[in-house]
């Protein structure tokens, strides 16, 4: 791995690190402010966290951590599949950590974002860095 690769996997992990902490405030934050404060159910202010992470997150991660110049109509539709699966997935693990071992939703959350954004790390890269990096960093 010559130096130039290194440093701009370093540069995509920093600022991958910065994009999930927004997004996990979305996804944590806005399902609390939602439940707290308005009296919207834990499942669906889960809910809809995730739906307006997942619409922020494509334009993040494309234009601030990979640095994406790839065609929109080739890294689109794999990032609709990617965020859909892992999305889906982190549902699904809050439902089974909330109503089936009874963990407070607050916890339940951060638990599944924190094991989902290592994998998302790796899948996101091969969503859009392929080709269409434009700068290195």
């Amino acid at each position: 791995m010559g130096a130039w690769h290194s440093s701009r996997l370093a540069g995509q992990v920093v600022r991958f690190g910065a994009s999930t902490g927004v997004s996990a405030l979305l996804s944590f934050g806005l399902p609390m402010l939602l439940h707290e404060q308005f009296g919207i159910s834990e499942s669906s202010a889960v809910a809809i966290g995730f739906a307006v992470a997942y619409v922020l997150n494509i334009l993040l991660l494309r234009s601030f951590v990979f640095r994406s110049n790839g065609s929109w109509r080739e890294q689109l539709p794999r990032y609709l599949l990617a965020n859909g699966i892992f999305r889906l997935a982190e549902y699904g693990g809050f439902l089974l950590l909330f109503y089936r071992l009874q963990i407070d939703y607050r916890i339940s959350v951060i638990c599944v974002l924190g094991v989902s954004a290592i994998a998302k790390f790796f899948v996101y890269r091969l969503v859009f860095d392929r080709k269409g990096v434009s700068v290195p960093g």
